[in-house]
């Protein structure tokens, strides 16, 4: 497939970027803080032909703003999100490059205009976002006069001087593109009492294989998993297969299934998945995770399992520092379960998702692992409480113990010689 850009599209000095533009793009990108860029800031022309050849029309493509003379002022590649159906109203612009300079903004204004009509004509694209990190936060203005609206600020984000930087996410919703109602919310959780079962269920946590495909096609398949998640209810267990098999020979990549017992065999009932967000390695410290459990048990401890899981491998058996997800903001239980291990809301995402054959905000959420100096601390503080704790029961115990021998005391018969 490819695009048809509208007559709105045509903006002067503004088209499409080839092979043969990377010495002006190398160039551009050697003129900026090398801390805004995505990459390594020694890439040259080599690095960038390469990554201009690479790209997959329409799903990525590279526009420039240029000069009278021919020079490049500003650069952006747009990333088209179609791979899943309730997203494919959402792309990303990313190697935003421009110069802090008159001329720097003047292009980068004409850019942000002509691949927003581009999008939005060509691709019917309804969400553009744009991430900013800390050294880009000049563009601020101009992303607002295109009418991008500040939606989150994410902390540990990207890496910038070998530091955790901040990130700001940016986003334009053209409601004129693919207009839909919201989504109606959420059916309320049944208020049936579980504490019981709770206790009682056993949850079996292992990684997944090709063999659970129609399983985990059968927990999707319910509306009310589907309804929480990103996944489609008509997804069928061939798709399943080739994704878990796929992800066997995708690094950075985890998924994990919960399994019960019930009726003396063993159900697969939830899945969990953890994914580096980028092949940027400014950014490799990052991983986003995703969960879905049947609705039939759900609220019994099977989506706090495999989020101990996934945390449990973050933590000890990877190298991220930060880990977050995206959560409807009408899915009460969830964030109170995301918010009790650590998470914290950065922002809502406006029109993240189609569901139900409308449109939902997401709450943007995230954990940061704290660093080894952090971790001691808290650890020698939290063994001085535990052993506060025990000698404040041992005390307790002596005391209870005094007054036991007292009471037995009390309760002797009265001897001669005590009269």
């Amino acid at each position: 497939m490819r695009a048809t850009p509208s007559k709105r599209t045509a903006v002067p000095g503004l088209r499409r970027l080839g092979v043969d533009d990377a010495p002006q793009v190398a160039r551009l990108a050697a003129s900026v803080a090398p801390s805004v860029l995505s990459g390594l800031p020694l890439d040259g022309d080599a690095q960038w032909a390469a990554r201009l050849e690479g790209l997959r029309e329409p799903d990525d493509c590279m526009f420039g703003a240029f000069a009278p003379a021919g020079r490049l002022q500003a650069c952006a590649q747009l990333h088209w999100r179609r791979t899943l159906e309730r997203t494919r109203h959402i792309a990303r612009l990313t190697q935003l490059i421009a110069q802090d300079t008159a001329s720097g903004r003047e292009a980068l204004g004409r850019l942000l205009a002509g691949v927003l009509a581009f999008a939005g004509d060509g691709l019917a694209v309804r969400r553009m976002e744009v991430v900013l990190d800390s050294p880009a936060r000049w563009m601020t203005a101009s992303l607002a006069e295109a009418g991008f609206r500040l939606e989150a600020v994410s902390p540990g984000r990207a890496a910038v001087g070998g530091l955790p930087s901040e990130q700001w996410l940016h986003a334009h919703i053209d409601r004129r593109v693919m207009p839909r109602p919201q989504a109606p919310p959420l059916p309320r959780p049944s208020d049936k009492p579980r504490a019981a079962a709770r206790a009682t269920l056993e949850v079996r946590i292992r990684p997944a294989t090709e063999l659970d495909a129609e399983d985990v096609a059968a927990i999707y398949a319910a509306r009310g998993t589907a309804r929480g998640t990103l996944q489609s209810p008509w997804v069928s267990a061939d798709v399943w297969r080739e994704r878990l098999a796929a992800q066997k020979a995708q690094a950075g990549r985890l998924l994990l299934v919960a399994e019960v017992e019930g009726n003396g065999e063993s159900m697969l009932v939830g899945s969990a998945g953890m994914v580096t967000v980028s092949d940027d390695p400014r950014e490799s410290h990052v991983a986003s995770l995703g969960l879905g459990v049947h609705d039939r048990w759900q609220g019994l401890g099977v989506g706090r399992r495999l989020m101990d899981a996934l945390l449990d491998h973050a933590d000890h058996w990877a190298h991220y520092s930060r880990v977050e997800l995206q959560v409807y903001v009408d899915n009460e239980p969830a964030r109170r379960l995301y918010t009790s291990l650590g998470f914290v809301e950065e922002g809502v995402i406006r029109d993240s998702a189609m569901r139900d054959g409308g449109y939902v905000d997401s709450v943007l959420m995230a954990r940061l692992r704290q660093s080894g100096a952090e971790e001691t601390r808290e650890r020698a503080a939290s063994g001085t409480k535990r052993k506060a704790h025990r000698s404040a029961a041992t005390e307790t115990f002596r005391q209870r113990q005094a007054r036991e021998r007292q009471r037995s005391a009390a309760r002797q018969p009265a001897t001669d010689e005590d009269g």
